[in-house]
């Protein structure tokens, strides 16, 4: 299994304090800006893990012709398939949808593939996260932050993931990968899972992007998210961006963030 790694999700001001590092994540509705474009085809074309978002989290999902073409632009390692927000039987019937539509214009083996259970509740969630797991052409599942915000359960990831334990077991999918997008319950729940399940090879979060605005560090009394926003495309330079992004790393448990020949 791979290694822990954070892909740091940053404005187009802090993607060069990224460039040395193995995991990265696109925001897909932010692929119209050259700048960012051309950043993140760089590091596909470098051998870079590139997970490839679909908008959804972000309220701004493409239609699957509009997210095969910015696939294409990018040639990233990993795209997550379509999904809707909280809403089990729409995510599973659009990613299964968008499967044959890889698999029709013959692209079926280009990318790996991450689908994104869904539900209001864990047992939705789990029901869900079963239909996905046991379909051998999914590679990885995202355990998304949504699941904290529905639920109300800051440890609700916790459980998910024992459940993807149970599944992968029951199913023989040991070779499944799992990515915690977002991070909704702060950095020491994330060390937390990672640490007791090595399929979670990952989690991308804006982190430590806040921190530096608020000039916040981590600490075990308090991990929890600053407060604030952020403009991806013209937000400001911090100058001491790295300290904040190598003190979330910490937190969350990726004791090495940079590139690994063995990494891939």
């Amino acid at each position: 299994m791979k290694e822990f790694r954070v892909a740091h999700i940053v404005p187009v001001q802090h993607l060069a304090d990224t460039e040395d590092m193995q995991y990265h994540m696109c925001l897909a509705h932010l692929v119209g800006n050259e700048e960012y474009r051309k950043h993140f085809a760089k590091m596909a074309a470098n051998g870079r893990f590139v997970l490839m978002d679909n908008g959804a989290a972000e309220g701004s999902q493409l239609q699957p012709e509009q997210l095969l073409e910015m696939y294409e632009q990018i040639n990233p390692t990993e795209i997550v398939l379509p999904d809707t927000l909280y809403e089990p039987g729409s995510t599973i019937q659009k990613s299964r949808n968008f499967l044959a539509l890889l698999d029709e214009r013959g692209l079926g083996s280009k990318y790996r593939v991450m689908a994104v259970p869904q539900g209001r509740t864990l047992d939705e969630w789990a029901a869900c996260a079963r239909v996905f797991v046991k379909d051998t052409r999914i590679d990885s599942i995202g355990v998304s932050k949504f699941l904290n915000i529905g639920t109300h359960d800051r440890y609700v990831r916790v459980k998910a993931c024992n459940i993807l334990e149970q599944l992968i077991k029951e199913y023989n999918r040991d070779i499944l990968e799992v990515h915690l997008l977002g991070c909704a319950e702060g950095p020491l729940i994330v060390k937390t899972i990672q640490e007791a399940h090595s399929f979670v090879r990952g989690c991308d979060s804006a982190f430590a992007y806040l921190q530096a605005q608020a000039k916040v560090m981590m600490s075990l009394e308090n991990d929890s998210r600053p407060v604030g926003t952020i403009d991806f495309i013209n937000g400001g330079a911090e100058p001491e961006f790295v300290k904040y992004m190598n003190n979330f790393n910490e937190f969350a448990g990726a004791k090495e963030n940079g590139l690994s020949a063995t990494w891939n």
